[in-house]
């Protein structure tokens, strides 16, 4: 009996498909503006399906593309969102919606010195 098996389970090809799209959201996250990467003419969702169709057959090309979808249209704006109240997004001027990012006012001076005050 060999010590590698040559066959790859239906469960480790579906874990792979699901890992190596959260891999590409990832690097999604640092790029709010191009959501689903819609604006260049290089897509890596659509390039990972392909990918994907190619190693492990069409079945698990259609589910990487689910994946790509599921991702870009419900999770990343989901954690851009949860991200947003926490104050931890990217540091870029706007988020996924286009809407400026909330910041905190400044804080409020404790006391107003005159110019008696300071020193020369």
């Amino acid at each position: 009996m060999p010590l590698v098996s040559k066959t790859i389970t239906p469960g480790r090809k579906a874990a792979a498909v699901f890992l190596l799209a959260l891999a590409i959201g990832v690097v999604n996250w640092f790029f709010p503006g191009n959501d689903g990467f819609l604006q260049g003419f290089f897509n890596p969702y659509v390039t990972l399906s392909f990918f994907i169709a190619v190693s492990y057959g069409k079945y698990y090309g259609f589910l990487a593309l689910a994946c790509a979808v599921l991702e870009v249209g419900l999770f990343l704006p989901l954690a851009r969102s949860l991200a947003a109240g926490l104050a931890i997004l990217p540091a870029h001027g706007r988020t996924s919606a286009g809407s400026p990012r909330r910041s905190l006012p400044p804080p409020s001076p404790r006391f107003t010195c005159s110019e008696s005050c300071v020193t020369r």
